[in-house]
């Protein structure tokens, strides 16, 4: 095979660092997007423009092998605490302190000797499970309380001389206090519901209620605060700074998901789709019908790194579960779920019409394997079921279901062992991320912590716009190494487009049939006429597999290679398209995913055995 000594104008990804695509013609990062989200990246070249929608539902799987989500403090003017958005009630608060992290930005919090609550408070309405957090220090007083307006059930206590916690409320889960050093802690405490006010406020003792009412000793005794936060979800997390606007991190809207699930990175370009369970880590709210079992919430180090998996412990001998009900269009439906062995090599999924028909579906969580499927009744059997390993014991579960629309009821049980639905006494294993899907395959795992009806992650969509014509004199070549988890949908999804963006005609593209060329690509192209023409013949693919494909285009000499093989010899299109100016790959508008591994694009012919070198595995 010849070696390529032709250089790409494009070639994508190459790295990704620290949320910045390093990308094309001939070097340079992506620009921030219209909302200053992404402020602080280099704006001098925006070769690449990338489009997801403003959601924050996307995650990916980042370098470490954990599945990394968007993050945001909810809160504004975080460390700020004299600022407009905190309302104080006969409090004052003097900054220029020495602080946990050894700056001089904490902040001295004290209350006068009226008979009053002594607070700070930011407005805020935020629905769902969400996890606050503060830093804080006695500074001759010790008790504070972090509480919320809206119940008197939404509060807790804790003592800063030891760190233990004090009385909390029935809407608080969880409370805990983090030494980090020099009588200062990190205090966190997670709720089960909406918020409607983060209350920062003095108290008598650990032991007083909510938003207590009493007279301060003296005015000069008070508690050194920090760096408050407010996020989505069941853990508190590294402190993102807000100003007049909320910090944030993690897989931003409008930046490349560049994800390492097969442990070398690829762009995941994935299609609108709706989550549709309303709490997809807290296995604990009421929405889930525990039977014969016990939930443990924020049990265990999660595939995000995190503690906040849920331990599910039976309680009888026989099947022991957790469901919940949802509503389904299609008669296809994906479940999917990560699991790891607590003292049980197996657990199952169970998806069912709440009548008397449903299939179910075992995984082995020993040894990574597919166990096997049963039915009962009759309409609905498991049409294919996958485990994917995740690292430290972790799986992802997914089985696909042939059932019936309308409302579908899934769970997730222990079990004893293969084809099993049973499971000892105090038996145990772990679940995080549980998702169901109205489509055939699963994409990347969509978290809601509590929007009810689902949440909804928005398709991506990329192109790359040149200053001059990619192809000179009509000749040139795209390669792709790529894959698409589904080809049997619906539409004619688009793999790529090259085009002149200001003509009505004037393009190149791959796609793909779902009617008679299901699980085929075709390759197609129109002038200015707008006249479609199918170049003849069509590439069969595999999903879930590597495929580097390449295609030349050169009026005499025209060919296709996929996998070092010329797969479509020979084929001719009239005429020279000039001004092709735009390279796109997209989810939008048909519902096709693919992890987009490298591109590049030459202006000029290939010749055959440098094709073949191109596109070997």
């Amino acid at each position: 095979m010849a070696l390529i000594s032709k250089a790409s104008l494009l070639m994508v990804p190459s790295t990704y660092e620290q949320g910045k695509l390093y990308n094309v013609l001939p070097s340079g990062n992506r620009a921030p997007d219209s909302t200053g989200e992404n402020s602080g990246y280099d704006q001098t070249r925006a070769d690449f423009d990338f489009d997801r929608g403003s959601n924050a539902a996307a995650t990916r799987v980042n370098a470490d092998g954990l599945i990394e989500k968007y993050r945001e403090n909810l809160l504004l003017n975080t460390n700020v605490f004299n600022s407009g958005v905190w309302l104080n009630d006969d409090t004052t608060e003097t900054s220029g302190f020495e602080g946990y992290d050894g700056t001089n930005n904490a902040w001295k919090l004290v209350g006068n000797t009226n008979a009053s609550r002594h607070h700070i408070v930011q407005s805020i309405s935020q629905g769902g499970v969400n996890a606050w957090s503060l830093y804080a220090k006695a500074s001759g007083h010790n008790y504070i309380q972090f509480g919320s307006g809206s119940t008197v059930h939404q509060y807790v206590n804790f003592d800063l001389s030891d760190g233990s916690v004090g009385n909390i409320g029935s809407d608080f889960f969880s409370a805990n206090a983090e030494d980090v050093g020099d009588g200062w802690y990190r205090l966190s405490v997670v709720d089960k519901g909406s918020t409607n006010g983060f209350y920062i406020s003095l108290v008598s003792s650990k032991t007083a209620g909510w938003l207590e009412s009493w007279a301060m000793p003296n005015a000069t005794d008070g508690i050194l605060i920090q760096n408050a936060q407010l996020e989505s979800g069941l853990v508190s997390t590294d402190y993102l700074e807000s100003t007049s606007v909320t910090g944030k991190a993690g897989v931003l809207i409008d930046l490349p998901r560049i994800d390492y699930s097969s442990g070398a990175g690829a762009l995941l370009l994935e299609p609108s789709r709706q989550q549709l369970v309303p709490f997809s880590e807290y296995l604990g709210a009421s929405d889930w019908g525990k039977t014969r079992c016990t939930i443990e919430d924020n049990s265990t180090t999660s595939p995000e790194g995190l503690i906040n998996s849920a331990k599910m412990t039976s309680t009888d001998a026989n099947e022991s579960y957790i469901q919940d009900i949802f509503s389904f269009t299609g008669s296809t439906i994906s479940w999917s779920f990560f699991a790891k062995k607590g003292d049980l090599d197996y657990c199952h999924g169970l998806v069912w019409d709440l009548l008397a028909n449903g299939c179910r579906q075992w995984f082995n969580l020993n040894d990574g394997t597919v166990g096997g499927s049963t039915t009962f009744g009759s309409g609905y059997s498991v049409s294919s079921a996958t485990i994917e390993d995740y690292g430290s014991g972790w799986y992802r579960c997914t089985m696909i279901i042939s059932g019936s629309s309308g409302s579908n009821g899934c769970r997730v049980s222990l079990s004893s062992a293969n084809t099993t639905i049973t499971s000892a006494v105090n038996s145990y294993g772990y679940f995080y991320g549980l998702q169901g899907e109205d489509a055939s395959y699963p994409t990347s795992y969509i978290p809601n912590h509590g929007e009810s009806g689902g949440v909804t992650r928005a398709g991506d969509s990329m192109n790359a716009t040149h200053d001059a014509d990619l192809f000179t004199s009509g000749e040139g070549v795209v390669f792709m190494e790529f894959e698409i988890d589904d080809v049997t949908i619906s539409g004619y999804p688009q793999l790529f487009r090259i085009e002149n963006p200001s003509a009505t005609g004037d393009r190149f593209w791959g796609y793909i049939f779902n009617n008679t060329d299901s699980g085929k690509i075709n390759f197609g192209y129109r002038l200015d006429d707008n006249t479609i023409r199918k170049m003849e013949g069509s590439l069969a693919i595999n999903t879930t597999t590597n495929v580097k494909l390449a295609m030349r285009l050169d009026n005499n000499n025209y060919a296709i290679y996929y996998n070092g093989t010329k797969s479509i010899p020979g084929l001719q299109y009239a005429g020279v398209v000039d001004n092709l100016t735009k390279i796109v790959f997209s989810s939008i508008p048909y519902p096709l995913g693919v992890s987009l591994k490298q591109v590049a694009v030459f202006n000029e012919a290939l010749s055959d055995s440098e094709l073949e070198t191109l596109t070997t595995l």
